[in-house]
């Protein structure tokens, strides 16, 4: 009989006691933390020889290939080491239409079905959008200070800043005031009937709620996505944004993402900048300029829509793993 298990997180002796067990274990879209690689290096390769016949098996995507080499897993008797090449599955994103572009094209505002309306969140009559998404202490005041050094040239421009954890609104409203911004919650317009006027230039709109950041970058026509500016490490999901067509900045630190990052470098799909001061010149330009947005845009959806079929590869490898193993 077959049994599986999923868990979210495998650690060495885990692994090992799997392996010694005559099982097997697929990691999907693994990430290796830099502490746990030299353990992983010493344990998995001896927990998988110790393994009665070879039984271990092992399907390991780009992700943790690069973190534990395909040679060391092959050399102690795993099956298979496979990539599953892909950035995201065959199914399009929530709300995204066509092969991963927004109704109407690259860089057009649409409205995901099933989600709240432009008004709800004061942007409906903003004529550009400049949005920050899961972004991290300290990108918030930098992408503040590059959309105040862009108004001159394009003063229609409106910012909106989702936190990639709600709970520091406070503490970020306090960080930009105390900048000379002023500050409008998302939860703050509801509540006071306020969904109809789009902020001023002057006014950052706050988002202080959840499971709305999808919704904002269908509405969006500039979006910086956080955690890869200095010092944080590590990056968040450009796939999204990408995939609704949208001209995307990230900064120098998308570890989370190399293979997906690998496909946007190689098509030019999204813009690479090294720090604060290389933001602010690239959203002042990209701001002024409507047809390099959606130029970028319209790279992005292409390597996205050109790199779909993650989900049917991995079942395949997956299925693979278990008919060696009958």
């Amino acid at each position: 009989s077959r049994r599986a298990r999923r868990r979210a997180e495998l650690g060495p002796r885990e692994a090992h006691a799997v392996a010694r067990s005559r099982g097997g274990f697929v990691t999907l879209r693994a990430r290796l933390d830099r502490r746990a690689r030299a353990n992983w290096e010493r344990v998995v390769p001896a927990a998988l020889a110790d393994g009665d016949g070879g039984a271990a098996s092992v399907a390991a995507d780009a992700e943790l290939e690069h973190a534990v080499p395909a040679e060391r897993l092959r050399g102690a008797r795993a099956r298979e080491t496979r990539a599953c090449a892909g950035i995201v599955p065959s199914a399009a994103a929530p709300g995204a239409t066509g092969a991963g572009s927004p109704a109407g094209g690259a860089g057009e505002r649409s409205e995901p079905e099933g989600v709240v309306q432009h008004s709800a969140f004061s942007i409906q009559h903003s004529p550009i959008v400049l949005l920050g998404g899961s972004t991290w202490p300290g990108e918030e005041l930098a992408l503040a200070r590059a959309w105040r050094d862009a108004l001159p040239a394009c003063p229609d421009a409106r910012l909106v800043l989702v936190p990639r954890h709600f709970e520091r609104a406070a503490e970020v409203a306090a960080e930009l005031e105390s900048a000379g911004f002023r500050v409008l919650r998302r939860s703050q317009a509801a509540a006071d009937h306020q969904t109809t006027r789009p902020p001023d230039h002057e006014t950052v709109l706050l988002v202080d709620t959840t499971g709305e950041l999808f919704a904002l970058y269908a509405l969006s026509d500039l979006v910086f996505v956080g955690k890869t500016l200095a010092p944080n490490e590590g990056g968040q999901n450009m796939i999204e944004p990408a995939s609704l067509g949208k001209a995307t900045l990230v900064g120098p630190h998308t570890e989370n993402f190399k293979p997906v990052m690998e496909v946007f470098r190689r098509e030019g799909a999204v813009l690479e900048v090294p720090d604060a001061d290389a933001l602010s010149r690239e959203v002042s330009r990209l701001l002024s300029d409507a047809s390099a947005r959606t130029a970028l845009g319209a790279r992005a959806s292409s390597a996205v829509a050109g790199s779909r079929g993650a989900l049917a590869r991995t079942c395949d490898a997956i299925e693979s793993v278990l008919s060696a193993r009958s």
